[in-house]
């Protein structure tokens, strides 16, 4: 149909628009500051990229200029972005592989010299500090005099035993570091060389103490937006198969209407706000009506038979959604899958003969849940959005030897509060 061929085109003019703008647009500036080697504060705009590994270098763009100036942690004391503070230090750091499968036979840690910028966990008079070298090991340090002192943990395997042994020196570190505070000699040793383990272990700290930290990295739970979409639906049916010939002969029409529903939106965290979990109750409709002439059984002669259907359903939407930031915008693409449950149905069958017309239902019948996959992209602008969609179900015949696939455009205009 060319209404279908038209919307097949936008479509696909839409996605590479996306895909053209997301390419041209790799960056992510977002408000932070650096802190230069004199002591100075330099407030402007960070690129984020929601560093996996710490970085070895950053982005930084003074606020009133437009160009960029790269740093190394040799070139500044420290930045902050997005709630993260990274100090810059030089550092040993663990090379010893802790997977099952490439564990050394060595007890003592071997380490390497990294420059880098240290994740600041918990910064006062104890703190903790964080690094996933470029070797994908995590490091963890405490702060001492102005210096790092990393935390030694080493898995190894013992060829003599032919058994996994950890080195947990960090224990002892820790029971050093803390002499003051006995309350908390228990629980290092319960604490794990894990990030939650030993942020718990400097918290227990701190609320025995005195004195509060002066930095505490917060726990990044992601976010929820919600709000309302509406607009429009077209969609179409063809039906396939041998059977009942006065619905798979039928050159069945676009049929257009309302739509709209209601959103929840999961942000996940550490994903720069660009990875979400998209939820949608939705409501769409569709109506059909097939005209047939010609024989319908062997030995009753019908002139004509009309079939009209028509559905409302109520549909739940879940989708994987990536947005990426273009300047004051968002672009956006998502799949998933789609749930509906009829809520409301016309069913009815005319049959005109040449001696009498009957009327009946157009299928015995009807599938009542409708499961399909659903995908779109779209562009979000502040509170606004706008959504372009499609969805494919099996539609609403439950015969095998007929099909009735449904295909269904949503054109939406979102708002969230």
């Amino acid at each position: 149909m060319k209404t279908t061929k038209m919307l097949k085109s936008l479509a696909i003019l839409m996605l590479g628009t996306f895909l053209s703008l997301n390419a041209y647009s790799q960056q992510n500036f977002i408000p932070g500051y650096v802190v230069t080697t004199k002591g100075d504060t330099l407030h402007g705009q960070i690129d984020y990229r929601n560093w996996d590994k710490n970085p070895d270098k950053i982005t930084f763009r003074q606020e009133g200029k437009t160009t960029s100036t790269t740093y190394s942690p040799l070139e500044i004391r420290s930045f902050e972005a997005n709630d993260e503070v990274y100090v810059s230090a030089v550092v040993k750091s663990s090379v010893s592989s802790r997977k099952a499968g490439n564990l050394g036979d060595e007890t003592e840690l071997k380490t390497a010299i990294d420059t880098t910028f240290l994740q600041t966990l918990i910064q006062g008079d104890k703190s903790l500090y964080y690094l996933k070298n470029r070797r994908g090991i995590e490091n963890f340090y405490i702060g001492r005099n102005g210096q790092y002192d990393l935390l030694v943990y080493n898995v190894y395997k013992s060829n003599k035993e032919n058994k996994v042994r950890i080195n947990k020196r960090y224990v002892g570190q820790l029971v050093l570091y803390f002499n003051t505070a006995p309350s908390v000699r228990q629980q290092i040793q319960r604490t794990d060389y894990s990030k939650t383990s030993l942020k718990n272990l400097f918290l227990a700290y701190y609320k025995q103490s005195s004195t509060a930290p002066k930095f505490q990295k917060k726990k990044d739970k992601g976010s929820v937006e919600y709000g309302i979409v509406a607009g429009a639906t077209i969609s179409t049916v063809k039906f396939g198969g041998n059977d009942m010939v006065y619905l798979t002969s039928a050159d069945i029409s676009p049929s257009v209407n309302p739509t709209g529903g209601l959103f929840l939106d999961f942000i996940l965290p550490r994903s720069q706000g660009k990875w979400s979990i998209y939820n949608e109750l939705n409501y769409n409709s569709y109506q059909l009506s097939t005209d047939y002439n010609g024989y319908y059984h062997d030995i009753y002669y019908t002139e004509q038979i009309n079939a009209e259907f028509a559905f409302s359903y109520l549909s739940l939407n879940n989708m994987v959604r990536f947005r990426y930031p273009v300047k004051s915008c968002y672009l956006y693409i998502n799949a998933g899958f789609s749930n509906g449950i009829i809520i409301d149905e016309t069913n009815h069958k005319t049959d005109v003969g040449r001696f009498e017309t009957t009327e009946s239902k157009g299928l015995d019948d009807i599938k009542k849940h409708d499961v399909g996959y659903i995908g779109g992209i779209g562009m979000q602008y502040h509170h606004f959005s706008l959504d372009a969609r499609y969805k494919r179900t099996g539609g609403f015949s439950p015969y095998v030897t007929l099909s009735s696939p449904l295909s269904q455009y949503y054109f939406l205009l979102g708002y969230r509060f």
